[in-house]
């Protein structure tokens, strides 16, 4: 269990509301009918404002899941002239 690839509850819920388009009502709505505490406003804005380096995380991420596919490529032995044969597939979203 690497400390560095956990996130805490309180970003978890922040970035959860970000990424469906929503804020900080919505995720004490959802969370009260999940029956689970729910952080102050005053800290879901701390965290919010803490978001702005989210894409340094999305890039730090991106950057693991490709070591991943080379890791995986080179297992396979589908490197040539040390570039790895990543199939990708995207579904256009």
């Amino acid at each position: 269990n690497n400390d560095e690839n956990n996130v805490d509850v309180n970003t978890a819920g922040v970035c959860g509301a970000i990424a469906s388009g929503s804020g900080y009502s919505q995720l004490s709505e959802f969370c009260t009918a999940l029956d689970i505490s729910v952080m102050s406003e005053k800290t879901y804005l701390s965290y919010l404002y803490v978001m702005n380096n989210a894409e340094d995380l999305a890039m730090k991420e991106m950057i693991n899941a490709g070591k991943g596919e080379y890791q995986l490529a080179a297992e396979a032995g589908d490197i040539k002239n040390g570039t790895p044969k990543i199939a990708v597939i995207v579904d256009g979203a």
